[in-house]
């Protein structure tokens, strides 16, 4: 009898403890969103397109590589003639020395992760009936085209 009371105790915890744990992997992380969480607001909308635009905003991209040095520099607007300047090996096109490797990885691996959120910004930005209008939806989608285009033109330069 006492075998029987504590196999159906056993079984009635165990049993218990599968059932409570339904929830227990479906955790929401509390210092990201997901994209059921950003794309169900207009302000979360415009915020993950300011977060592209912070993002080019990088000095490894427009911040400074894509417009005031690196790109400057190879494209000869400075005459840089000598040799123990900081930018001597960008202005003899030396790529395959460390720093000038390191900083064309940057250019090329930031743009290309903006690239593949922009990506997805359109992606989901398809599937927010209600949320926005379809004015908006398609002024925004048309935005995030045009910066997509504009990293790729970048990069091809």
């Amino acid at each position: 009898m006492k075998n029987y009371l504590r196999f159906l105790l056993v079984s009635l915890v165990g049993f218990m403890g599968i059932i409570a744990c339904n929830d227990f992997l479906n955790v929401k992380p509390r210092n990201k969103y997901l994209n059921s969480q950003v794309f169900n607001s207009e302000s979360g909308i415009k915020s993950q397109l300011n977060g592209v635009y912070m993002g080019m905003a990088k000095k490894s991209l427009y911040g400074g590589n894509l417009t005031m040095s690196t790109l400057e520099i190879l494209a000869q607007q400075y005459k840089i003639r000598s040799q123990s300047h900081d930018w001597f090996q960008y202005a003899t096109y030396s790529y395959d020395e460390s720093e000038v490797m390191a900083t064309m990885d940057n250019i090329w691996s930031d743009a290309y992760r903006l690239i593949l959120n922009i990506n997805d910004f359109i992606k989901s930005l398809d599937n927010t009936e209600g949320v926005i209008s379809e004015r908006k939806s398609k002024l925004l989608k048309g935005e995030a085209y045009g910066l997509r285009a504009m990293l790729h033109f970048d990069l091809l330069r």
